[in-house]
């Protein structure tokens, strides 16, 4: 998250900043396999506190919760994509819910269209 003066737009930029994120998370194993000196906190409201007194400079974790963040809040984050690796998601259904055929069915159709296929090359590439 970027709300300062100072704020790292790189990875490199990362190194001289404040850096807070989860504890245990793919963030703070990251952020550890690249020598980022950083914070691990146990919630997302305390990182955000973090930056929003200015005892962090940066929150660094998962862009989907942090672009939701950013919409919603008052406090004019920037949001910077500094993607080190592809992050997988997962939806649990129930042991036995009739829901998760229809899912898998609907995933892979959405996958497999043009539309995804143009969406994910703008921000993946091919």
């Amino acid at each position: 998250v970027k709300g300062l003066t100072d704020n790292p737009t790189t990875v490199q930029d990362l190194y001289n900043a404040k850096v807070v994120t989860l504890g245990g998370t793919t963030s703070d194993k990251m952020l550890t396999s690249l020598g980022v000196s950083h914070r691990n906190v146990a919630t997302f409201g305390e990182a955000i506190n973090l930056v929003n007194t200015r005892k962090a400079t940066a929150f660094v974790y998962d862009k989907a919760m942090l672009d939701f963040v950013a919409r919603s809040a008052e406090n004019g984050y920037e949001i910077w994509p500094i993607n080190k690796g592809q992050e997988r998601y997962a939806i649990a259904f129930p042991s036995g819910s009739k829901l998760k055929e229809n899912f898998n069915i609907e995933i892979l159709n959405v996958i497999d269209s043009p539309e995804w296929k143009k969406e994910s090359a703008k921000y993946f590439g091919e």
